[in-house]
């Protein structure tokens, strides 16, 4: 006899199969491991799949069926990320929805667990790779200092890798009320290897303050502070407009001495970001700037870093504010059914998007994949 929890447990161990082939795709597609790009492009799609078989099986359950508020809002994200997907030419968008909605009603430690095993699994073998001189990676050189990167294409890419990965190892510890004492030497180290080696100097302080924001939740100022707490819920569109005033401020006042020093310290992620709104604006529903920029310049490389200028330059302004709408419902919830931990997680993320491309990448930021997790599992809006 097929059981309602029967059911359940099916989908959910087949969407973490999907996520688990999604990660390695993913993963492996941003070192120089020499994997196929056959087998990338097949395990990507089988796991794309999977998720949205999982989708349709959620239903099979008459008492599975969602709420009126959360279909709209699900139908309301989907629309948006396909309409931003194909204005950009690329399935990003849509695939990261489509893995957030596949989250429903999936316990949300089991995909931190299967993230953290999976993502080691991979920096490991391509580490091996780079000592035997498989996976060769090109000296990259920053203001005279060589950044190792042991096979991975990008060394803030790894550097921020790593951190998620403390970041989901710590969640679960914390949320199994473990004792941190030793973790906190190993912290240390990583950031010390990260800083000195990968050279990834903004991703290195996310590790060292990984330890000391987990536990602020338990301090006095955490848990009677209403500003606090107002702030975490507002976490995001606060990063989002602090991108936004500097690069402003950047494009009136260039020659600031702070201005360029900051700059400077972020690697010149402003002048990037001030060059792509003077080339192309910021846009409502995404545009394609890659492809247009390899045309019109004959340059592959130009990028932005920056994960919300992404979003106002390539993805498109909808998603972001639609995104930030969530994460202030979703945050606000959290702290009323006593999930600071995860509150304070997921401010981390949001700080390293501020910096990094990886905010809305699942295979990075595995936290994206709680909103609906957690929402169908304890909040049930």
């Amino acid at each position: 006899m097929i059981t309602r929890e029967k059911i359940y447990l099916d989908a959910e161990n087949l969407f973490l199969l999907a996520l688990d082939l999604f990660l390695i795709a993913e993963i492996m597609d941003h070192t120089y491991f020499p994997m196929p790009s056959e087998i990338n492009n097949t395990m990507k799609l089988i796991s794309v799949v999977l998720v949205i078989i999982k989708i349709l099986w959620d239903f099979k359950l008459k008492e599975n069926y969602i709420s009126l508020s959360s279909f709209i809002i699900l139908t309301i994200f989907i629309s948006i990320s396909i309409l931003s997907a194909l204005n950009i030419r690329n399935d990003q968008p849509i695939i990261t929805a489509i893995l957030i909605m596949g989250a429903r009603k999936v316990d949300f430690i089991k995909i931190l667990k299967h993230f953290a095993v999976v993502a080691s699994f991979c920096l490991l073998i391509t580490f091996i790779a780079y000592f035997l001189g498989i996976a060769n990676s090109p000296v990259l050189v920053r203001d005279g200092v060589i950044r190792y990167t042991f096979g991975y294409k990008w060394p803030t890419d790894l550097a921020e890798l790593i951190t998620f990965i403390l970041m989901s190892e710590l969640y679960i510890c914390m949320h199994r009320k473990k004792r941190l004492s030793f973790r906190i030497p190993i912290y240390i180290i990583v950031g010390l290897f990260s800083y000195y080696v990968i050279n990834a100097r903004l991703a290195s302080t996310a590790i060292f303050v990984l330890i000391p924001l987990s536990l602020f939740y338990k301090s006095k100022i955490f848990q009677k502070s209403k500003l606090v707490k107002s702030i975490l819920v507002l976490f995001m569109p606060i990063c989002v407009l602090l991108s936004i005033f500097l690069v402003t401020l950047y494009t009136r006042f260039p020659k600031s001495i702070f201005l360029v020093n900051l700059d400077n310290l972020l690697s010149y992620r402003l002048y990037l970001e001030v060059t792509g709104v003077k080339l192309y604006g910021y846009t409502i529903f995404g545009q394609n700037i890659v492809d247009d920029y390899i045309v019109r310049f004959h340059n592959s490389w130009f990028y932005i870093d920056s994960s919300y200028y992404i979003f106002l330059l390539e993805y498109g302004i909808a998603l972001l504010i639609f995104l930030c709408m969530i994460y202030i419902v979703f945050v606000k919830r959290c702290l009323q059914i006593q999930e600071h931990i995860l509150a304070i997680m997921l401010s981390i993320s949001c700080i390293i998007g501020l910096v990094a491309q990886v905010w809305y990448l699942p295979e990075y930021n595995i936290f994206l994949l709680s909103f609906f997790s957690i929402i169908e599992n304890k909040l049930k809006i």
